[in-house]
């Protein structure tokens, strides 16, 4: 009995912040995914509740825990959902909602914008993406030897990816030179962000740093309807 109290207190808390998370990504994230989350250890006449993003998440929690008697099997549902709803949290504080970003790492710019998006037989999301790499510099030559990405997807899953170069080229970026590139990645979740960064070297002097491309959107429901 006295687990409940500081049980309450902390799904409470995270409730809160769930519905800060929905608030943020509700014109991208679907009610029915949300709500299928909990599904496993909220009665579904409470679930029924979540018409929208912006129904609010802590009465429900605090009427659960009202009407539900304290046993073995209760407190372990409330823990379940403990640590559902924080799996959801860390999911979702990772998204980023705009489709594009940029940065500057020394001479090397690099832009990155989301040009489409379709899903195939199996369910998947497959975004396409464009990079643009200028070097800034007005003396120096610069090659890209490596890419590293993180692709994470609401659900929380994670996949990264190492490899040599871009698209099977190692280019060369004159003084005032620029790439640019269209390659794609694939999501079983509609949301997901991207972020990583491309080896580089200093042709002159050899030295070799990493070049960071900062974190952009994948959103389903926008990229569909952009064209390549």
């Amino acid at each position: 009995m006295n687990l409940i109290r500081p049980l309450y207190k902390r799904i409470s808390r995270q409730s809160r912040l769930m519905q800060a998370q929905w608030d943020r990504g509700e014109d991208v994230l679907r009610v029915e995914r949300e709500v299928n989350q909990f599904r496993r250890y909220v009665p579904e006449r409470y679930l029924k509740k979540v018409t929208s993003l912006s129904t609010p998440l802590q009465p429900i929690i605090r009427s659960i825990f009202k009407q539900t008697p304290c046993t073995p099997q209760s407190l372990g549902q409330g823990f379940e959902l403990y640590k559902v709803l924080g799996r959801r949290l860390t999911a979702l504080s990772k998204l980023v909602y705009t489709s594009s970003s940029e940065t500057v790492t020394g001479d090397i710019y690099i832009g990155a914008v989301i040009s489409c998006a379709t899903s195939n037989a199996t369910g998947e999301h497959i975004f396409f993406y464009t990079i643009t790499i200028k070097n800034y510099s007005e003396s120096k030559t610069y090659q890209l030897l490596t890419r590293h990405w993180e692709i994470s997807d609401s659900n929380g899953d994670m996949q990264t990816v190492d490899g040599p170069g871009v698209v099977g080229k190692t280019p060369v970026l004159a003084p005032g030179q620029e790439h640019k590139y269209t390659s794609s990645a694939s999501l079983k979740s509609p949301v997901g962000v991207m972020s990583g960064s491309y080896g580089m070297k200093d042709v002159q002097s050899g030295e070799e740093f990493k070049a960071i491309i900062l974190p952009f959107g994948l959103i389903f429901e926008t990229a569909k309807h952009l064209s390549s």
